[in-house]
């Protein structure tokens, strides 16, 4: 990791995933990302707030 003093969060990306047993013994996966912006930004389809999820998840 770098000790650079001028390093600044720029983007942070969060991955959860659950995991669920089914009758047949498998597993089915969920997961979603979080992408967050650490500050504003002007986007073409809408302006994100900083610390606001940019992207939407949506469960079929």
């Amino acid at each position: 990791m770098s000790t650079d003093d001028s390093r600044q969060l720029a983007h942070t990306w969060q991955i959860t995933c659950h995991a669920y047993r089914l009758g047949n013994g498998l597993l089915e996966i969920e997961a979603t990302l979080g992408d967050e912006k650490a500050s504003r930004k002007d986007l073409s389809f809408a302006v994100a707030g900083a610390a606001r999820r940019v992207h939407a998840t949506a469960r079929p």
